[in-house]
């Protein structure tokens, strides 16, 4: 396949996720996680964990742009699939360009989890939250 999203190859695509994330050697199931391949290569991953009936969390790495459709996918998988009714993302304090990102997908800054990467202020985890009501401009069009 040369360009095309990629399902049921969770471990591989979560390694290929841990690999990029920065204090991540794997993760630990049970999740579910898909990629988007291009060129015949691995350039975007999502991974879905800590499902508790309402709340999923997600992690996303990607070289490059996030394409819309990527995180169409993403958001189908959540709130249509399993009927999530949030979806949390924690950003390591240190990673602006990340927060700046999960901002522009329409997520909402919530909380600070102190020290949650580690010791020092940078280790912070800055916890951002997606509604289902707080429908993304790339779900509209």
């Amino acid at each position: 396949m040369n360009s095309g999203f990629v399902y049921n190859h969770d471990a591989e695509v979560a390694q290929w996720l841990a690999d990029g994330v920065e204090g991540v050697e794997q993760f630990s199931p049970p999740y579910v996680a898909f990629g988007y391949v291009r060129d015949g290569r691995l350039v975007a991953a999502a991974l879905f964990n800590e499902w508790n009936g309402s709340n999923i969390e997600i992690s996303i790495r990607t070289e490059g742009a996030i394409r819309r459709d990527f995180m169409r996918a993403c958001y189908v998988y959540c709130f249509e699939e399993i009927g999530a009714t949030r979806v949390t993302a924690k950003v390591r304090r240190s990673n602006k360009h990340s927060a700046q990102v999960v901002s522009k997908l329409g997520f909402t800054f919530e909380a600070t989890l102190k020290h949650y990467f580690g010791s020092f202020r940078r280790d912070d985890a800055l916890v951002f939250r997606l509604l289902k009501s707080d429908q993304p401009k790339f779900m509209r069009s």
